[in-house]
């Protein structure tokens, strides 16, 4: 399974299209953190909010399901395990 482009499929951002927002998404350096983050810094500019906002918006509107158990946002990344 592509976890990228599945978590880019889940998540809806005006103005940012599923391939780039897949594009932005790695693998954090410690494992504890999560499988995958989205950096939102690369979001700010075309959102118009702090880093940290928008990665607190999409932790809370996030649904998790079967392959994705949880997403946190942590000081501007939104982390999924």
């Amino acid at each position: 399974m592509d976890y990228k482009n599945y978590i880019a499929s889940k998540l809806n951002i005006d103005g940012v299209e599923k391939d780039q927002l897949a594009s932005f998404l790695e693998v954090p350096p410690n494992t504890e953190m999560g499988d995958f983050a989205l950096p939102c810094f690369k979001l700010a500019k075309v959102l118009r909010k702090s880093p940290v906002q928008i990665a607190t918006d999409l932790a809370n509107a996030f649904i998790s399901d079967d392959v994705i158990s949880s997403c946190t946002a942590v000081n501007g990344y939104l982390n999924f395990k």
